[in-house]
């Protein structure tokens, strides 16, 4: 069986006898598929705060996800950093960079719509690829940037990331990397430069500091985030009965959206 989707926002209609913390009337996120009611685990649920409007807590998986890329950086106060790839992570990142004390935040994208937002988003300047050459040598006095992530699970992406990345730094790999990556070219830059590759997922975070920063703690830190987040330029409706033709939308035009959301 394959099922469409995993961010769900919805409100609690039924709690078993032996739920506590939750109760009707909440409105909670869960990693659940695209339809009207689902049936989870409690420990799966996160209440969302009233504060917060259901539309953001669709991001909660993303934004996880973005935030362990966020620490696996370790960006410090002062960095120039670049985000590869700003699509729904990409934005999310652009701004947890900047609140992690960036000095200035580069964005890189071939899709005008998501350039825009990122500039809207925090982004001091945004490229794109397939038209300019990405100057960030040139802007750090030929440095490198400090902290890269790598967003969009393109070869050739990956390729950029490590030949702007400053000498003896380490690339963030965020993206999830399809096939054999034949296409990575492992010398030049990569090889004199010393530069690592760093994988992160929505599943860990480095060990140094994991012992701290469990599971539980970073998705309270992440519905904090959340309230300080811009998003609106991020998210297009789509009522469920034309999720047929928001896929197609996605596939086949995808400048036209950032992050799709369906209402029931």
């Amino acid at each position: 069986v394959w099922y469409m989707g995993y961010a769900s926002v919805g409100e609690v209609v039924e709690t078993g006898k032996a739920v506590k913390g939750i109760k009707g009337g909440d409105i909670v996120a869960c990693s659940a598929p695209h339809q009207e009611e689902n049936v989870i685990n409690a420990e799966d649920a996160v209440v969302l705060p009233k504060d917060i409007p259901p539309e953001k807590g669709i991001l909660l998986t993303n934004l996880i996800t973005a935030y362990n890329g966020i620490m696996d950086t370790h960006i410090n106060l002062g960095d120039v950093v670049v985000i590869s790839g700003l699509g729904v992570l990409g934005q999310l990142l652009v701004q947890m960079a900047r609140m992690s004390g960036a000095h200035k935040v580069y964005g890189i994208d071939m899709i005008e719509k998501r350039r825009a937002a990122a500039l809207e988003n925090g982004c001091d300047r945004v490229f794109d690829p397939s038209e300019q050459d990405v100057e960030i040598r040139r802007l750090t006095g030929n440095r490198g940037a400090d902290k890269v992530i790598e967003a969009s699970g393109n070869a050739k992406a990956l390729n950029e990331a490590i030949r702007i990345a400053a000498p003896d730094t380490t690339v963030t790999a965020l993206a999830w990397y399809q096939g054999a990556m034949a296409d990575v070219n492992l010398s030049e830059e990569f090889h004199h430069n010393r530069i690592g590759i760093k994988q992160s997922q929505t599943g860990a975070v480095d060990p140094s500091f994991s012992n701290l920063w469990n599971y539980g703690r970073r998705v309270e830190a992440c519905i904090e985030i959340l309230r300080h987040l811009k998003t609106d330029n991020l998210m297009d409706r789509f009522p469920y009965e034309d999720i047929a033709h928001a896929y197609k939308v996605i596939d086949k035009d995808p400048g036209q959206v950032i992050q799709v959301m369906f209402t029931y």
